[in-house]
């Protein structure tokens, strides 16, 4: 009786030991553990293909089916080849826009404005979402240098909006996780895990419920008095921070044999009104889940508003404008200039399809004059 009770421990015993042998010759052989992969650590997308549907109030039909797709270099749109990007826009998730579908970014509504000069410059995406400047450092070292033939002409910078609560990289942002813990060094080379957390993201991702994160731009109450005041002093040191970090992309982009084009960031839960600034009364701060800032305090309802939020961001357009000066980029207000409606955006900072319609045709309309006659790549 008890070799009866023992051999189906032992068949147990045995199996349960070959097949944890089998899953450490699959990592031994596809994970990382042996070669070195810098761009794990950056949390760059590759090769994904995601459809799933969206849904907040107000989202036209033709909105809510989305597919996402990241090529094998971690970038969006449909450029061919990267030897033949023209232009690389480089920004956080205003510039990726995870939620609005393949052909209909602005990076593709621009490609296809361009097109119908009978221009064919393309467009490539590395927008990554929560990136600020920090990050945006590491890309142009450790990223956009092992994408094999990558010489664009011109570098988008979509970038400021995410600075504005940053004094230190990021959990979107570091390039050395792998140091942080034995945990991170195990995720950044598992590919056992990897794939686990590809497949789980690819299920939750399959319908995104966003009311709770949208804005409502059309129903809201607007003011035009801000909450709190000395918007400037209080962002003072974050400014200075950034415009560094700036400077230094600038550089990057410089070495990199590109002009940079400089793009200054609105948000959807302000608008100019006859001048002034008009901002929603009740707005969410950001995307994530930290609501405490060191220089803001608690971020809650309450605590500040959409004009408030406006006067924080406004320097840092300022700031983008003026270090892109005196690189000798090209500058382009969008934030003082496009005027957007409602509908275009479906929360405090990102927008829908149509929004990525409006500032691609608005980028569109100021860069034409000025690529046109270097569209042809040598």
């Amino acid at each position: 009786m008890k070799m009866l009770r023992r051999r189906p421990v032992r068949i147990i015993a045995w199996n349960l030991g070959i097949a944890i042998a089998l899953l450490v010759l699959v990592e031994l052989a596809m994970g990382n553990w042996f070669r070195d992969d810098p761009l794990r650590p950056l949390a760059i997308p590759r090769d994904v293909s995601w459809r799933y549907e969206i849904d907040y109030p107000g989202i036209r039909e033709d909105d809510r089916a989305v597919h996402y797709v990241r090529d094998r270099y971690g970038l969006r749109g449909n450029y061919g080849r990267p030897a033949e990007i023209d232009i690389l826009t480089v920004g956080g998730s205003t510039t990726d826009q995870r939620f609005v579908t393949e052909v209909r970014t602005w990076q593709d509504v621009l490609m296809t404005e361009f097109r119908k000069l009978g221009l064919d410059i393309r467009v490539a995406n590395a927008g990554i979402n929560g990136r600020t400047t920090y990050g945006h450092l590491h890309d142009f070292d450790l990223w956009f240098p092992r994408i094999e033939g990558l010489a664009p002409a011109w570098v988008v910078l979509y970038v400021g909006i995410n600075d504005m609560f940053a004094d230190r990289p990021t959990r979107y942002d570091s390039a050395n996780r792998r140091d942080e813990s034995p945990w991170r060094h195990v995720r950044d080379n598992s590919v056992i895990l990897e794939t686990w957390r590809t497949l789980s993201g690819m299920l939750r991702a399959r319908r995104f419920e966003l009311a709770g994160a949208t804005i409502d731009h059309a129903g809201g109450e607007w003011t035009t008095k801000p909450l709190m005041s000395g918007h400037r002093e209080r962002m003072a040191e974050r400014i200075a921070g950034f415009r560094a970090r700036l400077a230094a992309l600038l550089d990057r982009v410089e070495r990199m044999g590109a002009t940079p084009i400089v793009v200054t960031q609105p948000r959807g839960d302000s608008r100019i009104v006859d001048g002034e600034v008009v901002g929603l009364a009740d707005t969410r701060p950001r995307a994530y889940l930290n609501v405490r800032d060191p220089i803001m305090g608690v971020l809650r309802p309450g605590t500040a508003n959409g004009v408030d939020y406006h006067l924080m961001l406004e320097p840092f357009n300022e700031a983008s404008l003026e270090i892109c000066r005196r690189a000798g980029g090209v500058c382009i207000d969008l934030a003082g200039e496009l005027r957007f409606e409602a509908g275009d955006f479906y929360d405090h900072a990102h927008t829908t399809a149509a929004g990525s319609r409006r500032i691609g045709e608005y980028l569109f309309d100021k860069l034409a004059p000025v690529l046109a006659g270097g569209a042809e790549r040598g």
